[in-house]
């Protein structure tokens, strides 16, 4: 019989997925001034994706 998934493996799986999808975001910076390539500051793309994996979070937690 499969193991139910708790809410901590919920969240291990979402903290994975999430750091996989931002090392992809950041290793897109180019030259000019580490802007991203869709001219956004990194701080505001890491902000921004924090804020969208709380959003998951608490999707998947209802």
């Amino acid at each position: 019989m499969k193991k139910p998934r708790t809410s901590v493996t919920k969240c291990m799986t979402l903290r994975l997925l999430h750091t996989s999808s931002l090392t992809g975001l950041l290793t897109g910076a180019n030259e000019r001034g580490g802007e991203l390539s869709s001219g956004i500051p990194p701080g505001a793309a890491a902000y921004h994706h924090y804020v969208y994996a709380a959003h998951l979070l608490n999707s998947v937690l209802r």
